[in-house]
């Protein structure tokens, strides 16, 4: 998904166009996150015994924030 493509799909402000390509990309870096922390049993153990969901997704979030 690009910002041309929610351009054609009708959101018109660009400024809601790079908060819409923001949060997908939080939920992809999301999902990868789960998925990894699931396929590993250190990771899994990590995160269920040693931090919570919650702080798992705020890991995330600061990622996020560093990006930018």
């Amino acid at each position: 998904m690009t910002e041309e493509t929610l351009e054609r799909m009708g959101v018109m402000p660009s400024r809601l166009r790079r908060e819409l390509l923001q949060e997908v990309l939080y939920l992809r870096l999301q999902q990868e996150m789960e998925e990894l922390l699931d396929i590993t049993d250190e990771g899994s153990l990590w995160c269920n015994r040693m931090v919570s969901p919650t702080a798992c997704l705020a890991l995330v979030k600061v990622g996020l924030a560093l990006m930018e």
